[in-house]
């Protein structure tokens, strides 16, 4: 144990700690930026459009600002298809940015089981003569720009990422 506490601390002294902060500081930033800029394509209440979330590397969690002008939590605050929303931009928003680096070891490509899932549970569904399904506008137009977004990104970094996509047709 001390021979590795001691290892530590050379290596500590090697390293630019606030060098490495701002790096993650900057990292983060533009990543947050880049989920606010997807978020105008999804299904996510207005006031989330407004201002970029914060994304932390540390707790690997979103913060979104409320209407009070605090910060919350994902997870504290929204519906299901605001968590959606925020994660689908969080993932095509890490594979822009990690495309970006060239060192980058991070496998560019994401799979998405089920995103429509959020919405079928709640489909008005009515069965005329015909016995075809009619569905809510509003949930199959969130479905499509689920898609949108995803294909956006792909066409945005010129297929230099891929997504696979399960879900029931």
């Amino acid at each position: 144990i001390q021979l590795l506490e001691e290892e530590q601390r050379k290596l500590l002294r090697k390293v630019d700690s606030k060098g490495v902060e701002r790096r993650i500081q900057r990292a983060t930033s533009t990543i947050s930026q880049r989920i606010l800029y997807h978020l105008q394509t999804l299904d996510v209440e207005d006031k989330y459009r407004k201002t970029a979330p914060h994304f932390s590397v540390k707790d690997l969690n979103i913060s979104v600002q409320s209407n009070d002008g605090h910060w919350h939590f994902l997870a504290e605050v929204g519906s299901a298809s605001n968590w959606l929303s925020f994660h689908l931009a969080l993932m095509c928003s890490l594979q822009e940015y990690l495309l970006d680096l060239p060192q980058s070891c991070v496998p560019s490509f994401v799979i998405f089981d089920q995103p429509s899932q959020v919405y079928f549970p709640k489909v008005n569904q009515k069965e005329d003569r015909d016995n075809s399904k009619e569905y809510d506008d509003e949930d199959v137009k969130a479905v499509k720009e689920i898609f949108e977004t995803i294909s956006s990104s792909i066409q945005l970094e010129k297929g230099a990422w891929q997504s696979i996509i399960l879900d029931h047709a």
